[in-house]
């Protein structure tokens, strides 16, 4: 297994090609484009995805040909089960978000090596801010190591933006803080400005009940 000192050049190449997606779909969002949908209404996609799920996957397999490759919007090749190296990739998670102009969406990359991930980079293009982290060395905003979170007691919980508008927002739950993108809200609590995350919702594998927590301590990126 790669070990995690070993992977700054990863590192360095997946936040570089995650900002130039990060570019791109803000691009899009100045030209406009149309919005269609793979399963149902609630599973946008558009051709800034697709657009930036070419770029970050041509990057990465240039610069690490002998890495395997999975996105949420190509075609599952799985000969990547044949290597010990995958990059994991969602060019826009959050595309609701994005597509009906709301800020909170991201450029999500992750690396597992041996089943087991080991570096992650979140760049959310609208507010600048590029989360990485590599296993036991620790979380950082822009460059920036992650302080220590606050120990309470007014505990900041990021939320679904969706279930705050159809439920949440009655209960007496308090520092709810809703957002679209999972992969930014993770990054968020790794990076120290929340504390916690739920969904009420089963996951989309419908293996896990409503009200499974997910959440992540700070640094665990």
């Amino acid at each position: 297994m790669t070990a995690a000192h070993d992977l700054s050049h990863e590192l360095s190449v997946a936040s570089g090609v995650a900002r130039e997606a990060g570019a791109l779909l803000q691009a899009h969002l100045r030209a406009g484009f149309t919005v269609e949908h793979k399963t149902s209404a609630d599973d946008p996609v558009t051709v800034a995805d697709r657009e930036a799920s070419t770029l970050i996957m041509t990057a990465l397999a240039a610069a690490f040909p002998d890495d395997g490759l999975l996105s949420e919007e190509e075609t599952d090749d799985r000969a990547r089960l044949n290597h010990d190296r995958v990059w994991i990739v969602d060019p826009i998670d959050g595309t609701r978000e994005y597509s009906t102009g709301l800020p909170d969406y991201c450029v999500s990359i992750g690396l597992a090596v041996g089943g087991q991930p080991v570096l992650g980079v979140v760049y959310a293009p609208e507010t600048d801010e590029l989360f990485t982290g590599v296993v036991g060395q620790g979380a950082f905003l822009n460059g920036q190591p992650v302080r220590a979170p606050h120990a309470g007691p007014d505990w900041r919980i990021a939320v679904s933006d969706t279930e705050h508008r159809r439920e949440l927002h009655a209960t007496p739950l308090s520092g709810m803080k809703p957002s679209g993108s999972i992969a930014l809200k993770l990054a968020r609590i790794a990076a120290a400005q929340a504390d916690a995350t739920f969904t009420m919702s089963p996951a989309a594998s419908g293996t896990s009940p409503p009200g499974t927590p997910c959440c992540a301590p700070p640094g665990a990126t």
